[in-house]
């Protein structure tokens, strides 16, 4: 298949246009983040300076952030307890490769730097 220089052109700008303003998270059944359960690709709902955005969401016990789309850095707090209420917090950031909980959690919310 030989591909012409508008559909590279038409992929790279797709794909940049997909990744842009994303954050995107993977949840895990194990310890190490090796036995992946489910992921949420397309965070588009992150908010700057810690504005309330919250998603209920309940998956494993670990969890990796795969990609942050801000320069200045993501971070996503995740709760035990739906609707990002109190019942134990757990940060992760950009720079984190995966995060044991222990249990899983019940809901997340996630900000841009």
């Amino acid at each position: 298949m030989r591909l012409s220089l508008p559909t590279i052109t038409l992929s790279w700008m797709a794909t940049s246009v997909l990744a842009d303003g994303l954050i995107q998270l993977r949840w895990y059944n194990d310890p190490w983040c090796n036995s992946p359960i489910g992921s949420v690709l397309d965070v588009t709902w992150g908010t700057y300076n810690g504005a309330d955005n919250c998603f209920n969401f309940e998956f494993g016990e670990s969890i990796e952030m795969l990609y942050c789309s801000s320069q200045n850095g993501c971070y996503c707090d995740f709760y035990f307890a739906p609707d990002c209420n109190s019942g134990g917090v757990y940060r992760i950031s950009q720079n984190n490769v995966c995060t044991f909980t222990g249990t899983p959690t019940s809901s997340f919310a996630c900000y841009l730097n």
